[in-house]
C-alpha cells in the first residue's frame, strides 16, 4: 500500500504549466527504474491509488511515453514543448532531425528556464529514491533542461516540501496508505494548500473538489468507486504528481514450524 512519486510544486513557473509537467511525464522511463534500478521490486504505478489496491485502483489511465525507448521520449517531450511556446539555444533535436545535447532552454515569456532542483532522501536512508532522482536529472537534461538532483537529511526534505512548500520538484513517497483512498481528496484538494496541509503540490481544480466532497459524502459504495476513478483519471491528466512505483514487499516464512 505504498507510493513513490514525482512532485511538482505548481505554485512555482514552469511547474504550473501542465505542458511542462507532461513532457517531464514522458521523459520519465518508469520501466527503466523498476525493471533496473528497483531489480523489478516494484510495480510501476500510473495511478496515485496503489495496483494492489485492486477494487479502488482505476484502470487504464494515461500513460506518458508507454513503450517509447530514450529517444524517442526525447522526441515527444521536444514536440510537446515546442508546441508550447518554449525554445532552447541549442534545441535537442536540430533542423536534420538528429538528437544533440539540449542547451539553454527559454520559457514561452523569453525568459531563460533557471537550474530545476530535484530533492530526494540521501542515499543512506533510501538509495532507491536517491538514484530515481539522478536517473530523471539525466533524462531532463537529456532533453536541454536544467537540472540538479539534491539528496538532503530526510526530515528537513519533508518540513520544506510538506510544510513550508518550498522546493521545485521532488521524489517522495508514502509506505503505508490506507485502503480507503480517501487520501485523493486531502493529497489534492485546493483546501489543504496551505501551510502544512496535505496539498504540497498546490494543485487547485474546482472540478476535482466537487467530485472529491461529493465522494466523501457517498455511501453507496459503486457511485462512490465511480468517483474515486474519475479523480484519479483527472490527477493522471494534470500530473500534480507523477507515480512511480509501488515497492514488493518480501516476507519470509518456516514451514517446518
Amino acid at each position: 500500500s505504498a507510493l513513490y512519486y514525482l512532485g511538482f510544486n505548481l505554485r512555482k513557473c514552469p511547474f504550473n504549466d501542465i505542458n511542462f509537467r507532461h513532457a517531464v511525464a514522458t521523459l520519465v522511463n518508469k520501466d527503466f527504474i523498476v525493471k533496473r534500478l528497483l531489480q523489478g521490486y516494484a510495480d510501476k504505478m500510473n495511478s496515485i491509488v496503489p495496483p494492489g489496491n485492486v477494487f479502488w485502483n482505476a484502470p487504464d489511465l494515461r500513460e506518458y511515453g508507454k513503450g517509447l525507448a530514450t529517444e524517442a521520449r526525447i522526441r515527444q517531450a521536444h514536440k510537446i514543448l515546442s508546441k508550447a511556446g518554449y525554445r532552447w539555444k541549442v534545441p535537442p533535436i536540430n533542423k536534420k532531425g538528429a538528437l544533440v545535447k539540449g542547451k539553454e532552454i527559454f520559457l514561452p515569456d523569453g525568459n531563460p528556464m533557471k537550474t530545476i532542483t530535484i530533492l530526494t532522501p540521501p542515499s543512506d536512508y533510501d538509495p532507491n529514491r536517491a538514484m530515481t532522482g539522478i536517473m530523471i536529472q539525466e533524462w531532463l537534461r537529456m532533453a536541454g533542461i536544467p537540472a540538479r538532483s539534491k539528496p538532503m537529511p530526510f526530515g528537513a526534505l519533508t518540513q520544506q516540501v510538506n510544510a513550508h512548500h518550498q522546493f521545485d520538484m521532488c521524489v517522495l513517497g508514502y509506505g503505508n496508505l490506507s485502503l480507503d483512498p480517501d487520501y485523493l481528496r486531502n493529497l489534492f484538494h485546493s483546501s489543504n494548500d496551505r501551510k502544512r496541509g496535505w496539498n504540497a503540490s498546490g494543485y487547485h481544480n474546482l472540478d476535482f473538489d466537487q467530485i472529491a466532497d461529493e465522494s466523501s459524502r457517498t455511501m453507496d459504495i459503486d457511485k462512490r468507486k465511480a468517483l474515486i476513478w474519475e479523480m484519479q483519471r483527472i490527477i493522471a491528466r494534470d500530473a500534480p504528481y507523477l507515480p512511480l512505483y509501488s515497492p514488493k514487499l518480501v516476507e519470509a516464512v518456516r514451514k517446518d514450524n
